[in-house]
């Protein structure tokens, strides 16, 4: 069970300004005396719902598309587009933190990191 107010997470996005910008909310909340507990509903959501996060991208727009935890790739793939289920070959992977570390998809696939 997570407590929550709506009063209480209006009053901090109120306060902040801002629905946008999170660590503003997340100071107003703290200077309020208690913490939001948004984040952590959804979290606990997902968890409990047993779904995930996969994103695309390309060179100017990246995508967050949620599944069901343990989905293949050709399952997640007909999240995007059920054509692409259909007609699943393969997909291009790599981790987040090694494109952060590398800078860049080039420099993930010039490591061996992009499988």
């Amino acid at each position: 069970m997570v407590p929550y107010s709506a009063d209480y997470e209006q009053q901090v996005i109120d306060g902040s300004g801002t629905t946008e910008d999170r660590a503003v909310q997340a100071e107003t909340a703290k200077e309020m005396g208690a913490e939001q507990m948004i984040d952590k509903i959804i979290k606990m959501g997902y968890k409990r719902l047993q779904l995930i996060h996969f994103f695309t991208s390309g060179e100017d727009e990246v995508k967050c598309w949620t599944v069901r935890d343990g989905s293949k790739a050709p399952q997640a793939a007909g999240v995007i587009h059920t054509d692409f289920e259909k007609g699943f070959i393969c997909a291009e992977v790599m981790k987040y933190d090694d494109w952060a570390e590398q800078g860049s998809t080039q420099a993930c696939k010039d490591a061996g990191l992009y499988r």
